[in-house]
């Protein structure tokens, strides 16, 4: 071990003065395949796991070291199972550590909570992969104390449960869909969240009628919880985009191309049981069942079921006539019992999103406009569109991510004009500052420059290798790809006022995918930038990618029998 130890580091002290900084000879212009390497063979990619499942014995987060370990135990499974499955176990006890440590948080714990995942469904998801028996038997295991809590349970610590259950649900849809609906199933103990309509969406691109039936089954569990909960279930059935009138706000779904509206009878179904729901508001309200709407006023659930009904109106005018006057009828006995103010906002929806009266807010909204154009027009090929609309976009970051996606249309047919645009993303982001979006943009535009030029792919590589180096505790998963910009202001006539989140989704490389990637083209090149990267975590990520593309040029050891 130690002797090709040795024999890679001379190797790479050997490339480095080939390298020479930035410059690359000419005659290296051609990318070296990964599996003429000599470094490149399965002996050493199961030394390169084993020796960072080794490195996490020594001190770092409790969550930094699960992480490899998970990864390290993936690939490790298909060649040795004891080995891997020893090191899921290790991984799944630091993540039940964690846990305990984010308990003993105190008022830090929420916190905590909603910065980082529950680590121990991070494990539970890489098992999932390899052995479902054992997946359930975890998953039970975390929820088996909460049946035998003699206290209430907690309302945000039991919604955090159904998110991850249904995360899990979602991701396992790939490799055993029977599991995936058992955990659905099981998350119906819980509160409703937007996760339900999105691992339903993802459930219809596989099996929509099986989709449809677990949405049935949501609704009928969900029909007589409180209106927090309940309004989830409005989407789905009408393939709506988002959902304003809920706890969370879900502006924009990702609904798959090939999911409609078209089940009419889960339509009718819950218009039917908004309207039941309706016509017990008018009867009683509960006050207790009330929420924050966009504004960040605190409003009663009737007023927000009656957003939706107003919502439906339209649909239900043309769909379902029969259905129409009770709606009427309903919607004008809540209305007749509100202020002047809100019979006006809730008559005119259109309202609550005019901000011509706020320079601010409608320049913020403006670039989140002109942002989701630009990266619908690059989904449509319509590249000319695209950066036209770019342009148009104020964020450094933003227009970097943009720049990089259109360069990417651009490489099929355009190199000349792609490596423009990859030029002017670089710059963008380096303008932006030292960031994990500007990592992100380096490490993509390294990749795409390794279609048209290997020397400025390996530049651009180190460079976003040093902006990861200046960045404390990198963390490429915390903001979900997600840029959230703060906006402020007030709508028009001043009827809405307070505080808007507007998401930017800029999904690029990480360092583990693009040493990956790298590998493939040179893994000489990618093994010597690897080792420059001083964040331990990374550094290990960046190691297994290596590992897993020499592992993956031969063919693995047949795995033993469960």
């Amino acid at each position: 071990m130690i002797i090709k130890l040795i024999t890679v580091a001379v190797h790479c002290v050997l490339l480095l003065g080939s390298i020479s900084g930035h410059n690359v000879s000419a005659q290296q212009a051609t990318p070296v395949r990964a599996e003429k390497s000599p470094l490149c063979t399965r002996e050493n990619a199961l030394d390169m796991i084993k020796q960072q499942i080794a490195l996490t014995k020594t001190g770092d987060y409790l969550f930094r070291r699960a992480t490899v370990l998970i990864r390290a135990a993936d690939l490790l499974w298909p060649y040795d199972q004891e080995k891997a499955g020893a090191t899921f176990a290790e991984a799944y006890a630091l993540a039940v550590e964690q846990e305990e440590e984010n308990d003993r948080a105190g008022p830090r714990s929420v916190i905590l909570r909603m910065e980082y995942p529950d680590y121990r469904y991070v494990v539970i998801r890489a098992i999932a992969k390899r052995d479902s028996a054992w997946t359930r038997e975890l998953t039970q295991q975390i929820l088996k104390p909460d049946r035998k809590r003699s206290t209430p349970r907690d309302d945000f610590h039991d919604l955090l449960t159904s998110e991850r259950l249904l995360q899990l649900a979602r991701e396992m849809l790939a490799t055993d869909i029977n599991t995936a609906v058992d955990l659905f199933t099981i998350s119906l103990n819980y509160p409703a969240s937007p996760m339900l309509t999105r691992f339903l969406y993802s459930l219809a691109v596989v099996n929509q009628p099986l989709a449809d039936q677990l949405y049935a089954q949501a609704l009928a569990v969900y029909s007589d919880k409180p209106i927090r909960e309940f309004l989830y279930l409005q989407a789905y059935p009408f393939a709506w985009r988002d959902v304003l009138n809920t706890p969370i706000f879900v502006f924009f779904f990702e609904i798959p191309v090939n999911v409609v509206e078209k089940n009419r009878s889960l339509q009718r179904q819950l218009v039917q049981t908004m309207l039941r729901r309706a016509q017990q508001i008018e009867v009683s309200w509960d006050e207790a069942d009330s929420y924050r709407d966009p504004s960040g006023r605190v409003l009663p659930g009737a007023l927000h079921l009656l957003r939706g009904l107003l919502r439906l109106e339209p649909k239900v005018r043309e769909s379902f006539p029969d259905l129409l006057p009770p709606l009427i009828e309903v919607r004008d006995k809540i209305l007749v019992s509100l202020s002047a103010e809100w019979q006006n906002i809730l008559l005119r929806p259109e309202r609550e999103i005019s901000v011509t009266g706020d320079a601010s807010l409608r320049a913020h909204l403006s670039e989140w406009l002109y942002f989701d154009r630009a990266t619908t027009a690059i989904r449509n090929n319509q590249l000319d569109e695209a950066e036209t609309l770019t342009a148009k976009v104020e964020g450094l970051e933003q227009r970097a991510y943009l720049h990089t996606e259109i360069a990417r249309g651009l490489l099929r047919h355009d190199g000349t004009h792609a490596r423009k645009l990859l030029d002017d993303a670089v710059n963008e982001a380096k303008k932006a500052g030292v960031s994990i979006f500007t990592a992100r943009t380096l490490l993509t535009a390294s990749n795409l420059y390794a279609k048209i030029d290997p020397n400025r792919s390996i530049e651009l590589l180190s460079d976003a290798v040093n902006c990861i180096n200046h960045i404390d505790t990198p963390d490429f998963y915390k903001d979900d790809q997600t840029l959230v910009k703060n906006a402020k202001g007030k709508t028009r006539g001043g009827m809405y006022g307070g505080e808007y989140d507007l998401r930017f989704f800029m999904p690029g490389l990480d360092p583990e995918r693009a040493f990956r990637e790298m590998a493939k083209i040179d893994f000489d090149t990618a093994l010597l930038q690897s080792s420059a990267l001083t964040d331990k975590l990374q550094r290990s990520l960046a190691t297994l990618s290596l590992a897993e593309v020499c592992l993956a040029q031969t063919s693995p050891k047949p795995e033993s029998k469960q």
